[in-house]
């Protein structure tokens, strides 16, 4: 079965299958397939087309599989697919993140763990995960509503807990409740009108830190704390605009 018979299976088999294999459902496929026609003006090859190419970069970041497996799958050679998935991220070491863990407290503290407008309580858990799926660093204990960037800049701190900073010229990845600092890497945040869309709005949430141990909202996004000199900014973020250039050519 070829790699455009397959992925044309999948749009007509059980949703369910759909769901396992790609890890989104058909209908968000369909749409992002149609996104990134209209949105960025990814075309169909030869040989390959844009539906065909989503499913092999889904199938390689959903089941973290290699090459030589899209490669058989799809039945292209491996020069198509590396091509087409070629990694671009090469020095990021692994993603960074804060994710929201049920938690017990007492009574009189539950507002500062009940996070940004959820009922229940939580903590706020610092996390970093290397490409092989491992932990290599876990932060624990913080108020749900605490932002994840103050969280970061107190684990730098933190000389009980040394926190593993990448090398110079390595990096983490994340998302853009964090400074675009050498050694993390965030998206763009506040990108001209043209590209903005429903991928990020997400980003656009206001910032929330405790004060006087009452909750508040920083409006101003340029509050998110950073670290570092300005040198060290202006080298991630040169850097992210390679990759971001290259991620495009990709496209093409």
């Amino acid at each position: 079965m070829t790699g455009h018979e397959f992925t044309l299976e999948l749009l007509h088999r059980n949703p369910l299958q759909f769901l396992e294999v790609l890890r989104m459902s058909r209908e968000s496929f369909v749409w992002l397939c149609a996104h990134f026609r209209v949105n960025y003006a990814l075309k169909d090859s030869k040989h390959v087309s844009v539906e065909e190419k989503m499913a092999m970069f889904l199938m390689m970041i959903g089941h973290n599989q290699r090459y030589v497996i899209i490669k058989r799958r799809f039945q292209h050679s491996k020069q198509t697919a590396h091509k087409r998935l070629r990694p671009v991220f090469k020095g990021a070491v692994g993603a960074l993140d804060g994710t929201l863990i049920h938690a017990v407290v007492p009574a009189n503290k539950r507002d500062l763990y009940r996070s940004r407008g959820k009922g229940d309580c939580y903590q706020n858990v610092l996390a970093i995960c290397d490409f092989n799926m491992m932990f290599t660093f876990v932060m624990a204990g913080w108020e749900g509503i605490a932002h994840d960037s103050r969280i970061l800049s107190e684990a730098l701190a933190n000389p009980h807990a040394p926190f593993p900073l990448p090398p110079p010229d390595k990096y983490y990845l994340c998302d853009a409740a964090y400074a675009n600092i050498r050694g993390f890497m965030a998206p763009y945040r506040n990108v001209r009108e043209g590209l903005r869309d429903e991928f990020f709005a997400r980003y656009d949430e206001p910032n929330v830190s405790i004060r006087n141990n009452n909750a508040s909202v920083d409006n101003d996004e340029d509050e998110i704390p950073t670290h570092g000199t300005a040198a060290d900014r202006e080298y991630i973020t040169q850097l992210r605009d390679e990759i971001a250039e290259q991620l495009m050519q990709n496209m093409e």
